[in-house]
């Protein structure tokens, strides 16, 4: 590829094995670059090679991007087309993919950047092969776990035992206290179980991200109690796919819900 820095950048998709990249590239049937006439093409070094295409530094360019960034409908169709790349060359072979908005000056600049990370990308591959990223959201609906706390913390199994075995006048106490500690125990309780979860995809996975919940996700109904991805082995995915099937339908009563979402390309266990 050849680019004029005066005019133009090159923008970054993937990298991954030149050999595998090259074959499948001559298959045809590559999704659309980010601009319009222009073409996807490999900077190649040694072994390796990254997966880019031409952009005009009119938009492209150092603060005419983030202008340009703040137009919805032009940043939602970079995005998609970069996703949509991403996605392609992930479901055909493995590669790293890398995050929107990645550019170089100049095909060499990619080239030297790939010689100096030349050993961390192939473990890199190497980890990735055979994989693929899954997503999960944990979901809680607050009201009907409220409703059966009792059946989830043994805490609060017990004061109400001890409060059905009481006298009239201290069950109304226990029962009252009870009623003041469901709202704290719900919290506890809502840790546990995501963690529970957790813990029982992880041991059918290679590895596991938490990743962060956003505020309005924790204020919706249902509330987002949890956000995870996972490295699954693809041998492995059925038993994976099961094992979350299982814990759905175990804590399904209490007011959590599971949502699996995949495959992703692997940004999560790329770095």
């Amino acid at each position: 590829m050849k680019a004029d820095p005066k005019t133009s950048a090159v923008y970054l998709y993937a990298i991954g094995r030149q050999a595998e990249l090259r074959k499948l590239l001559s298959g045809g049937a590559v999704p659309a670059a980010l601009e319009d006439g222009t073409s996807v093409a490999l900077v190649t070094e040694g072994d390796l090679a990254a997966v880019v295409s031409e952009v005009p530094l009119s938009r492209f360019g150092e603060e005419r991007f983030e202008q340009q960034l703040k137009s919805p409908a032009w940043a939602a169709d970079k995005l998609m087309r970069h996703e949509k790349l991403a996605e392609y060359f992930s479901s055909k072979m493995c590669v790293v993919p890398l995050h929107f908005g990645v550019m170089y000056s100049t095909p060499e600049r990619i080239r030297e950047m790939l010689a100096a990370r030349k050993e961390r990308m192939i473990q890199i591959l190497d980890r990735l092969n055979g994989r693929e990223e899954w997503g999960l959201n944990i979901h809680a609906d607050r009201e009907t776990l409220f409703e059966h706390m009792t059946e989830l913390s043994p805490k609060l199994a017990e004061m109400q035992k001890r409060a059905k075995a009481s006298s009239p006048g201290q069950a109304y106490l226990l029962g009252r206290k009870l009623e003041g500690l469901k709202a704290a125990e719900s919290k506890t309780e809502i840790k546990r179980v995501a963690l529970e979860i957790r813990n029982a995809l992880a041991a059918e996975s290679t590895d596991v991200k938490d990743l962060p919940v956003r505020e309005h996700e924790l204020k919706q109904t249902p509330a987002v109690v949890g956000k995870l991805s996972f490295l699954v082995d693809r041998k492995k995915l059925k038993i994976f796919q099961k094992t979350a099937e299982k814990e759905a339908a175990q804590f399904a009563g209490f007011g959590f819900g599971l949502e699996l979402t995949g495959p992703w390309p692997p940004y999560n266990f790329s770095e």
